[in-house]
């Protein structure tokens, strides 16, 4: 027996009304990404062609999606479909290579933190000798003030939390592009199974996993 999703993963909304949406979301991100292309473009004198293609991508696929759920047709969400599953395995991706770099001290993620980290630290540090006109100690070959022991660990403290607070923001992104690609999922399986005009049940779409599976593994005899 065919599915009919009547609720969204969380129980709320209609899942065409969560697929539009995510939809508008991604409209919106779209919008902001070409938007920051454009000024990266004109600031720095080259064009991110990535960040322009992923923005366009994401624009049509979404603009396809809210045609699907106007006109329930499944063919329309194949764009989405795509779109969002490459998206899931990039943010797969970035955030095993975070997750590594927890581990690693020379990794590009804590080296560039824990530098950024210690020139915050450095011109906070001269701001204060320059307001107590305090002598200190300098490298006349790098130019920089050298900082205390006390400082230092500071700097490494707050490199950890922030590459764990970085790992933390992936976890979330990827968890809401799964949930998105789910939601998206659902609906072209609601729109195919009305195309087809196959009998329908009516459950909530943290089911349809299983209920997929038993239908096509251990069918009714």
């Amino acid at each position: 027996m065919a599915i009919r999703l009547e609720k969204c993963c969380c129980g709320l909304i209609k899942i065409e009304t969560g697929s539009r949406i995510f939809a508008i979301l991604a409209i919106i991100s779209s919008l902001v990404l070409l938007g920051l292309a454009f000024f990266h473009k004109h600031l720095y004198r080259w064009e991110p062609y990535f960040m322009s293609l992923a923005g366009i991508l994401q624009l049509v696929a979404a603009i396809f999606v809210l045609l699907a759920c106007a006109k329930r047709r499944d063919d329309f969400m194949v764009p989405q479909l795509i779109v969002g599953f490459l998206v899931v395995v990039m943010v797969l991706i970035a955030t095993g290579v975070v997750f590594y770099s927890q581990f690693d001290r020379d990794s590009k993620l804590q080296t560039f933190v824990r530098k950024a980290v210690t020139n915050m630290e450095i011109d906070a540090r001269a701001n204060r000798i320059h307001e107590n006109n305090e002598t200190v100690d300098s490298s006349e070959d790098e130019g920089t003030i050298a900082l205390p022991k006390e400082e230092q660990m500071d700097v490494d403290k707050w490199t950890r939390i922030i590459c764990l607070s970085t790992l933390l923001f992936s976890v979330l992104v990827l968890a809401y592009n799964i949930w998105y690609l789910a939601t998206y999922w659902c609906a072209y399986t609601l729109f195919q199974d009305l195309r087809e005009q196959k009998p329908m049940k009516t459950i909530q779409c943290k089911q349809v996993i299983s209920e997929r599976i038993s239908d096509r593994f251990f069918p009714a005899i």
